[in-house]
C-alpha cells in the first residue's frame, strides 16, 4: 500500500454530466460540435470517478490493515517489549525503509516516538 502513496483521507467522487448542458435546452436545437465536446468531457469525468474509487477503495484497504495491524500488535503497547521487537524486526525486513518502518511504528503505536523505536537497534549499521 505505501507504494500507491495514498492520501490520509479518501477522496470525494467526482460528479458526472457537468455539462450536459451542451447537447441539451439550447433553443437552436443539438449541435454536432457541441456533442463531440461533450462526449470528451464526459469520458474525462468518468475517468476521473474511475481513478477516484480506486483510490477510495484502496484507502479503505489500507484502513483495515491498520486496524488489523493495531489489533494484533498494538493493544498493551511496552516499550522494549517482545511484541515492539518482533514488529520492528519484521517491518524492518519487509519494508526495508527506515521512514516506512517509522510510519507503519507511529501507526500501531501512536503514542509511540518511532524516532526513538527506530534507533534503538534494529536499523543500527
Amino acid at each position: 500500500m505505501l507504494a500507491f502513496k495514498l492520501p490520509q483521507k479518501a477522496p470525494e467522487l467526482p460528479t458526472v454530466g457537468k455539462f450536459r448542458g451542451l447537447v441539451t435546452g439550447e433553443a437552436e436545437g443539438p449541435n454536432e460540435d457541441n456533442q463531440i465536446v461533450f462526449e470528451v468531457l464526459q469520458a474525462a469525468e468518468v475517468k476521473a470517478r474511475k481513478e477516484a474509487a480506486l483510490v477510495r477503495d484502496l484507502v479503505s484497504r489500507r484502513e483495515i490493515h491498520i486496524q488489523q495491524l493495531q489489533n494484533l500488535w498494538g493493544r498493551d503497547y511496552v516499550e522494549g517489549s517482545d511484541a515492539e521487537k518482533a514488529l520492528k524486526k519484521l517491518a524492518t525486513e519487509i519494508l526495508r525503509e527506515d521512514d516506512a518502518v517509522m510510519k507503519l511504528i507511529h501507526t500501531v503505536w501512536p503514542k509511540s516516538d518511532p524516532l526513538q523505536k527506530l534507533s534503538d537497534g534494529v536499523n543500527q549499521t
